[in-house]
């Protein structure tokens, strides 16, 4: 069965992975059968498809019914902008 979907921003194949077969499992398969690289970010609006098998059907058939189009990318633009600690933590540990 072939599946289909439209990149949106910020979309890494494993978003894609989850929209396409209800398994991030499956993100280097549909990154090698789409020529697209697994650690660069994927081109808005650019289609994707995967000619597997659906490997969990439930998070699949779910997704497809709430509409559920994950996005977890970070644009590396921003991710500067990033920090686990802000300026206040003066790195004292007791």
């Amino acid at each position: 069965m072939t599946t289909y979907t439209t990149i949106l921003k910020n979309q890494t194949p494993l978003d894609i992975a989850l929209i396409l077969t209800g398994s991030a499992d499956n993100a280097y398969e549909i990154a090698k059968e789409n020529e697209i690289d697994m650690s660069n970010m994927l081109k808005t609006g650019e289609q994707i498809y995967y000619n597997g098998e659906i490997t969990d059907k439930r998070v699949f058939e779910y997704y497809a019914a709430q509409g559920i189009r994950p996005a977890t990318g970070i644009n590396a633009l921003y991710s500067g902008d990033i920090k686990i600690f802000d300026s206040t933590f003066d790195f004292t540990f007791e």
